[in-house]
């Protein structure tokens, strides 16, 4: 059994690989493209350029009348920090974006004089406040005055590229364009050329320089090819073959019905491989039988007089060899036997459909195939019945093999595969292998259903395993998920190996704060991650989706702690729930600092922090004791006497009990006459009784303050007699104010200030 993946892009091409090891064919060419970084506090930065790679940490305030003015406004913001080359923001194409529980995220494909730069974008996240919280960066800033005008033609290059692979046969799947390949402090013109072959077996990369022909890289973009080279290539080049052409346009839906192992035999009957448990060639038997299921079969077509396992979110086709047919009948009842070919296809429909509904409708998180509409593509019997299965990125359909037991009547492989597809699609099409990561991802997905259905208990060995029933058997060993080694030390060079560290990780945090917290953490952080994110880039990515939904600080606690215990050195969460921070001037002298917390863990405390507008560094003014842990927040209170006329800016540097700092929001407020009648409300909105700060008030005349409701009814009213120009006062608990509008009216000497502010619960 080898689990791959399989991909074609014309921008961001992946390197992918097969489970077992396979022997590197002579003529491929792998160039160092790795940047070297290290972490600092809220930046991964690149030890080449001293660039971000990753930043990371804060939340920081944009404008702009949509994201992605606001996502271009704060990256221009940050000139000096990445240092973006004179052409920026106008060499960068939107080429991605979703909305989600998380916020909006956006993705940036990087352009020289119109020229796409290879694996070259930028990734901003931005939260449900319009914060930008999580920057991935592989722009590339080293590229000189080059020179886009090729030398050598097209058809050089593509010549020149089945020449280098001693091409034998007619390509099925031939392309290339012009790119700019930078890495390092090198940067070239070339011709992408991919080229899909049965002689030699296998689909390549070939980066061709434009100047002069040089290959500079050659790369497989598969594992394996089945043996006539016949993948579904549609996505890329057009649909060159009759079993690759669409369905009719659907006429209407039905709900279907089926059987199917959910998730396979021996999970169902607490049976370990062996006996009459066993493949047996396909063949059924009574125990076999005993293990399938009724299932429901959701939004399959009716059309022609057929029903087909056709629906919205998953679809059978017959694009690889063996062509076992697409299973189409009169009636809405696909109840095969399990030795029969049309069992395994259901079986995919089943568990396809019922994935991508869980993740699109119960968790609301938009993940569907870019390159075509409708339903996931599968294949239930591909590779030419090879003992193999695979996600062909460049059509975004997957393909289940037959050898061994068949891959597609095991629920893990099926969603293992689509876990590929999941990685790819959420990332607007930037999968990263960078220590397994899709391996591992793929793997968790799996598990995580399995789970969840509770056939096994913790104490069971198979509770731990990936591939029960396709694996751990005569064929080959299956993969786990209590895999004992840490990152990044256990780290071994093999990518399935090394994704179990990844997906052990997900997995004890899916035990600690359940399934559906942790999937919808691992897809939204998922989608931070670009082509060349390594598993600690995707804790990271993880903890910042976990936080931008707003989990319970305890969950993000407990699903940091152990991110940490599994080697990712990620920072520590905001222990403290900042729910509100304010500055305001109260009068020209002196400033109100407010804030307040939900809750509370392992807060040591807060170092009040100022900056004026002619500094380059903010100065701590006071330490305040926070309350350590609880589950209740508390609200805070400072002044500072500052009577600068130009803008001053104000921020919190959270400290953890362990030293662990991280910062807020910051808050700015300018000089003021001393005459100015001033009132403001802090904090407003408020979740409990703000503060009235009024200023410019004549010392020792009567100050009268009225509170009224949405209707003009008088709930409060106060009158005090103030001995110096400013005055703080808060609004009375006993009011018990419900959630909702109110005003405000201050009345002195004859003046008039009225405003309003929002009381929720």
């Amino acid at each position: 059994m080898k689990k791959c993946i399989l991909a074609l892009t014309c921008l961001i091409p992946m390197l992918l690989w097969g489970q077992k090891p396979v022997q590197q064919s002579a003529f491929e060419l792998y160039p160092d493209e790795a940047e070297a970084s290290e972490l600092v506090p809220g930046m991964r930065l690149s030890t080449e350029t001293g660039i971000p790679l990753l930043l990371f940490g804060e939340a920081w305030p944009t404008q702009g009348a949509d994201p992605q003015a606001r996502a271009l406004q704060f990256l221009q913001s940050r000139q000096q920090l990445f240092q973006w080359l004179p052409t920026f923001p106008q060499d960068l194409q939107l080429s991605h974006s979703r909305t989600s529980p998380a916020g909006t995220g956006l993705r940036f494909a990087q352009y020289y004089k119109g020229i796409p730069v290879y694996q070259a974008e930028i990734v901003v996240q931005l939260d449900l406040l319009n914060r930008v919280t999580w920057v991935a960066n592989t722009y590339k800033t080293r590229l000189g005055d080059l020179e886009t005008n090729p030398i050598i033609s097209e058809k050089q290059a593509l010549d020149l590229a089945r020449t280098h692979i001693s091409m034998q046969d007619t390509p099925y799947l031939q392309t290339s364009q012009l790119m700019v390949y930078a890495r390092h402090d090198l940067a070239d013109l070339v011709y992408q050329v991919v080229i899909g072959s049965g002689n030699p077996l296998g689909e390549w990369e070939i980066l061709v320089d434009a100047q002069n022909g040089t290959i500079l890289k050659c790369a497989s973009l598969a594992y394996h090819a089945s043996p006539d080279g016949h993948h579904d290539l549609s996505g890329l080049v057009g649909n060159p073959y009759p079993l690759f052409q669409a369905q009719s346009i659907l006429q209407a839906q039905a709900t279907g019905t089926g059987v199917a192992f959910d998730t396979d035999p021996l999970a169902t009957a607490n049976a370990t491989y062996g006996g009459n448990y066993v493949d047996n060639n396909d063949a059924s038997n009574a125990q076999l039988q005993a293990e399938v299921q009724a299932v429901t079969l959701n939004n399959i077509t009716f059309s022609g007089g057929n029903h087909s396992l056709v629906g919205p979110y998953a679809e059978i086709r017959d694009f690889e060899a063996p062509n076992r047919g697409l299973f189409a009948q009169a009636s809405s009842n696909f109840n095969f036997n399990r030795n029969a070919n049309g069992f395994e296809a259901v079986n995919c429909y089943y568990h396809i459909d019922q994935s991508m509904r869980y993740i699109n409708l119960t968790l609301g998180i938009s993940c569907m195939p870019f390159s075509y509409s409708g339903g996931v593509r599968y294949d239930p019997h591909g590779l030419n019945g090879a003992d193999n299965s695979h996600f062909l990125g460049g059509s975004s359909q997957i393909a289940f093999g037959e050898g061994g037991v068949d891959d597609a009547e095991d629920s893990d492989v099926i969603l293992h595969e689509l876990g590929h597809g999941i990685h790819y699609w959420i990332t607007g099409g930037s999968l990263s292998q960078v220590n397994g990561l899709s391996e591992g991802s793929g793997d968790y997905w799996a598990a995580s259903y399995k789970r969840s259905l509770g056939n096994w208990t913790s104490g069971d060995a198979p509770y731990q395993w990936v591939f029960g029933w396709d694996g751990h058997n005569p064929f080959w060993g299956g993969r786990i998920t209590n895999y004992g080694a840490s990152y990044p030390g256990g780290l071994v060079g093999q990518i399935h190996t090394d994704g179990q560290i990844w997906s052990t990780c997900m997995m004890k945090i899916w035990d600690a704060i359940g399934k559906t917290q942790t999937d919808r953490a691992f897809l939204e952080g998922l989608a931070l991650t670009n082509s060349s994110s390594s598993q600690f880039d995707a804790a990271l990515a993880v903890q910042t989706a976990s936080i931008n939904m707003g989990y319970p600080p305890n969950e993000i606690t407990t699903l940091t702690t152990i991110l940490q215990g599994c080697g990712y050195g990620i920072p520590n969460f905001f222990s403290a729930d900042l729910t509100a921070f304010t500055a305001t001037r109260l009068s020209p002298a002196l400033v109100a600092l407010d804030w307040e917390t939900a809750s509370e863990s392992r807060n040591k405390g807060f170092y009040l922090e100022r900056k004026f507008d002619y500094e380059t560094e903010f100065t701590e003014l006071v330490f305040v004791e926070g309350l350590g842990n609880s589950p209740t927040g508390k609200k805070y209170f400072q002044t500072d006497a500052n009577s600068y006329s130009g803008t001053t800016f104000y921020r919190l540097k959270q400290t953890d009990a362990d030293g662990e700092v991280n910062y807020s929001d910051t808050e700015e407020v300018t000089g003021e006459d001393v005459h100015q009648f001033r009132a403001v409300i802090s904090p407003n909105p408020s979740t409990g009784h703000p503060f009235l700060n009024l200023a410019g008030l004549v010392p020792g005349e009567p100050v009268q303050i009225t509170v009224r409701a949405l209707n003009g009814r008088q709930l409060w009213q106060s009158i005090s007699q103030p001995d110096q120009t400013s005055l703080r006062l808060q609004i009375p608990a006993e009011l018990q104010l419900r959630s909702g509008i109110y005003f405000y009216e201050v009345n002195q000497n004859g003046k008039h200030l009225s405003g309003k502010f929002s009381k929720i619960n």
